[in-house]
């Protein structure tokens, strides 16, 4: 699974397709606070995920998560 951005501005989790996937244990924890909001789930990956090494994708919504 990765993160993308929805055409309505809400961040999802997808089938990784080609890209560097999250981790199972990752993906689910970061599925549980997507469910609640996009803000929520920038908010676990900023604050639960700081100095976890995370596939591109999702190092950059870490980075935007630690700095709103």
């Amino acid at each position: 699974m990765t993160l993308c951005l929805t055409p309505r501005g809400h961040l999802a989790l997808v089938p990784a397709g080609g890209a560097p996937a999250l981790a199972t244990d990752h993906a689910n924890l970061l599925d549980q606070a997507l469910a609640r909001g996009s803000g929520h789930g920038l908010r676990w990956l900023g604050a639960r995920e700081v100095g976890t090494a995370l596939p591109p994708v999702a190092g950059y919504w870490r980075d935007v998560g630690a700095r709103v």
